[in-house]
């Protein structure tokens, strides 16, 4: 196309050049004393003139959006002067142009290769007061001079800026003098730049009219003429006059430059704040509009009743009904069931966030702007962990057709990985909280203690151990006959198995419990003060008792870390003794569960050879020998 343009400029130029001397006047003024034949010869060589003049402008106009004339050679000239205009202002390495939209131009042309400006220091002149997000920076663009139809940008990256842009080449309803882009700071609020039409280069602005004209945004009678004759990319729009007469509340209608009509629905910032976002309505069905703003109104009166956007029934296809798609579908109903109370926990989150918002409307600009605040406003675990949750969902909708497949806006955020936890209880720790334990009354909680310190497992598995997961057997050791307690599980997490034979430290305590216990289905753990079965709630809460008392004990404070132990702590704590005690990793992977285990009935017929290799992790865990004091 570029090469046709070139040719065409070529031989008007060459044709002017060899008529315009030769014929003087007589090129641009039809000679109407001429009769016949002669007089239809001058009006074709006057109008033909004139009209290859606009052509000219027409083609040139089009070249300075191809990819070699105006890309690399008008483009970078004409461009509009950052380093010099934006003083003391970060600049990012993207530029304007990534904020255009495949097939779509959305950024002026003079600021297309023009550097971004970037987010996190102190620059740039007061904007945002409260914290910023696209609710608060939307409210700014109004009370700022922004009005009727303008887009705000939202940051791409940890350096990106909110952008607000009203620009007659984005179809914003201006005059290409009322072009205005804006970028705030997204951590600060600052305004960091503010470049209106005044500002463009000469080149630039000698360029903005004739752009706008080509695509009949400028409201010129040329303009509608050539986008009449070279419709712009995508065919025509259906052209209508009829307007909405007393439309709805929220209901919005405007007659765009070049003669459509955009209707749509905008909710105000309470509405905003309950989950509602803008809906675009059709303009070619005006009655079907019209109903569509009234539902939405009834549903906003709903919403401010209940406090809270309910989701559409089954064919909303909203965050809250596919979550509720996921919890009958086999991936979650085959789930843990402490797997599924955590999903389900970020479930109750992201719909308080985003339950009313349709599936197919997030992208992943939105999905990584969502991740910064998590990360800035609560961790760095929970924002990893509300994105995975929101990740099964975006990957459940592509199963089950809610979004096309490939289309997870999840994927890829390059979020940072958090520092894992790697506090290790020590052995006068341990040793405290048990006497603790035992002390108070709680010797359930001791038990435990030990039972996830020597034998590597999770909390939930072992309150959840009854009586008859561990069994007593006499086996030979040395030529000798030795009583050993044998531990089969199933771990609750992974679901797979796993089988024990319990450390010495904690055997004599398992083995006191199950002393006159005959129900083998009987918990072996329970709570000494409400004789209940533990769950995760009334665990957590024994096992602080038992860990604020054993501070309060510490009378000389040398366990100054005790107070920030956590029981999961324990299990990490068996992974280390295990290894420095010469087990290998994997033994001790066996033990934690993180190699594929078999699913015995009894573990000494199905997998002889896990028992015994998980038990040597076991056994590999001693006590450090206490130095023998000199005679």
């Amino acid at each position: 196309m570029e090469t046709t343009a070139s040719l065409i400029v070529l031989l008007i130029v060459t044709g002017l050049w060899m008529w315009l001397p030769k014929a003087g006047i007589r090129a641009v003024v039809p000679d109407l004393r001429a009769r016949g034949r002669n007089l239809f010869k001058s009006l074709h060589t006057s109008v033909g003139t004139v009209i290859s003049l606009f052509l000219l402008l027409f083609v040139l106009s089009g070249l300075s959006w191809s990819g070699i004339w105006g890309a690399q050679f008008v483009q970078p000239w004409a461009s509009f002067p950052a380093e010099k205009s934006w003083k003391n202002i970060p600049l990012s390495d993207r530029t304007h142009a990534s904020m255009n939209h495949a097939g779509h131009q959305d950024v002026a042309w003079g600021m297309e290769q023009v550097p971004m400006p970037a987010s996190g220091s102190d620059a740039g002149a007061a904007g945002v007061s409260d914290r910023v997000t696209l609710d608060t920076v939307s409210a700014w663009a109004v009370e700022n001079g922004f009005s009727g139809q303008y887009k705000i940008s939202i940051p791409q990256d940890e350096a990106g800026v909110f952008t607000v842009m009203a620009e007659v080449r984005n179809e914003d309803g201006v005059m290409p003098w009322e072009d205005r882009t804006t970028h705030l700071d997204q951590y600060t609020g600052n305004v960091l730049a503010d470049i209106h039409y005044a500002e463009y280069s000469l080149m630039a602005k000698a360029m903005a009219c004739p752009v706008t004209s080509r695509i009949g945004s400028i409201r010129l009678w040329s303009g509608r003429v050539l986008s009449f004759c070279w419709p712009k990319p995508g065919g025509h729009e259906v052209k209508t006059d009829r307007l909405i007469p007393n439309p709805p509340q929220g209901l919005r209608q405007r007659t765009r430059s070049y003669g459509t009509t955009r209707i749509w629905w905008e909710p105000s910032g309470a509405a905003r704040a309950l989950g509602f976002s803008v809906v675009e309505l059709d303009e070619t069905r005006l009655t079907w509009s019209r109903r569509e703003a009234e539902k939405l109104n009834r549903e906003l009166a709903q919403a401010q009743r209940n406090g809270r956007r309910t989701a559409r029934a089954p064919g909303g296809r909203t965050i809250e009904a596919l979550i509720e798609q996921y919890r009958k579908s086999l991936a979650f109903t085959e789930l843990a069931p402490k797997t599924q109370d955590s999903y389900s926990g970020h479930f109750r989150l992201i719909v308080e966030k985003w339950g009313a918002s349709a599936v197919r409307d997030f992208t992943k600009p939105v999905m990584r702007a969502w991740y910064e605040t998590l990360y800035r406003t609560k961790s760095d675990h929970m924002a990893i962990a509300q994105i995975r949750a929101m990740s099964l969902l975006f990957s459940h909708a592509e199963m089950i057709g809610w979004r096309a497949e490939g289309t997870n806006p999840c994927l890829r955020l390059k979020m940072k990985t958090p520092k894992p936890r790697k506090r290790a209880a020590s052995w006068d720790e341990v040793d405290l909280l048990v006497a603790t334990a035992d002390r108070i009354g709680l010797p359930s909680v001791g038990t435990a203690i030990l039972l996830s310190l020597l034998q590597g497992q999770r909390q939930t598995d072992v309150f959840s151990a009854t009586a008859g997961d561990f069994e007593p057997r006499l086996v030979q050791e040395g030529g000798k006959p030795r009583t050993r307690v044998q531990w089969t599980f199933t771990r609750s997490k992974r679901g797979n198995s796993g089988a024990l034979w319990l450390h010495s430290e904690v055997q004599g305590r398992v083995l006191s419990v199950l002393d006159g216990v005959n129900d083998p289905a009987r918990r072996l753990l329970r709570d000494e003060l409400t004789g209940a079965d533990y769950d995760d709630e009334l665990f957590g809460r024994r096992f602080r008792k038992v860990r604020d008392e054993a501070v309060a004990a510490d009378k000389q404070g040398k366990l100054t870390g005790l107070s920030r132990l956590q029981f999961r702590d324990l299990r990490r704590t068996f992974g280390i003794l295990s290894r420095s005690g010469g087990a290998t990793k994997d033994d001790t992977g066996d033990v934690l569960g993180n190699s594929a285990a078999s699913n015995p009935q009894l573990a000494n017929t199905y997998m002889p050879s896990q028992l015994d290799t998980a038990s040597r992790a076991v056994e590999a865990i001693r006590r450090p020998m206490k130095p023998k004091r000199r005679a």
